[in-house]
């Protein structure tokens, strides 16, 4: 079930939606369905979910640990709410292991980005991590080399993640996308960016200028079928 379109809805989800417990796929954006800006607890009973999409729908307060009660979870998407904090220990302690995207861009999150990845780290089938527009802070930890089936890492828009990029993004032989624009990373990009891009998977390395142009960029940035040249910037 997805509801795409904004249609002015408003009021509550209808308790019938409960004996839908087969229900693969569920999705509401762009609509106002959760009078108390939280998920109803209706939905954490349709344990067979493989998606759960909630974009533009008002939801606040923290992210739900009852999150863990979807164990089949693969893909959740939670982006352009207005969830505060931490993401809650639960989540990061029983992750669903199937997860292959997770989406929480354009909220207020303050969880550390090291936190995020030291917790994500045993994931065997995460390929997609969006956490744009938020909150987050600190460094990039040399861990990120452990999430080796991720393909694309979006963190931009987090002025408060500093420091370098560590040498051991190289080990992501999958990646393909890496979105570190309007933050405050510096320093070289490391040479291992090279290995990924000769061996055809990283094609888009985007940063904005304030981090690009106090940034050294290794030899293959002249190429000009990877975007990480200060000339290419995207935004």
């Amino acid at each position: 079930i997805y509801v795409n379109e904004k249609n002015d809805l408003k009021g509550s989800l209808p308790t019938e939606l409960s004996i839908l417990t087969s229900l693969v796929e569920f999705g509401i954006n762009y609509n106002d369905v959760f009078p108390e800006g939280t998920i109803p607890s209706l939905v954490f009973g349709m344990t067979q979910l493989t998606s759960l999409t909630f974009e533009y729908t008002n939801l606040k307060g923290q992210v739900p640990s009852s999150l863990v009660q979807l164990s089949n979870l693969e893909f959740i998407f939670l982006q352009h709410n207005n969830f505060i904090g931490t993401i809650p220990d639960e989540l990061f302690e029983s992750t669903p292991p199937n997860l292959h995207w997770l989406d929480l861009s354009f909220n207020k999150l303050t969880n550390g980005i090291d936190e995020i990845i030291d917790s994500f780290n045993t994931l065997t089938n995460l390929r997609i991590l969006q956490i744009s527009d938020n909150d987050l802070d600190g460094t990039i930890p040399t861990t990120i080399g452990l999430i080796e089936s991720l393909e694309q890492f979006w963190i931009d828009r987090n002025n408060d993640i500093t420091g370098n990029i560590p040498s051991e993004i190289g080990q992501l032989t999958d990646l393909n996308t890496f979105v570190f624009s309007m933050t405050g990373i510096t320093g070289e990009v490391p040479s291992e960016v090279c290995l990924l891009k000769s061996s055809s998977s990283l094609k888009d390395l985007f940063c904005t200028s304030n981090s690009c142009n106090t940034t050294q960029t290794p030899n293959c940035c002249n190429s000009t079928d990877i975007s990480i040249c200060p000339d290419n910037i995207f935004l």
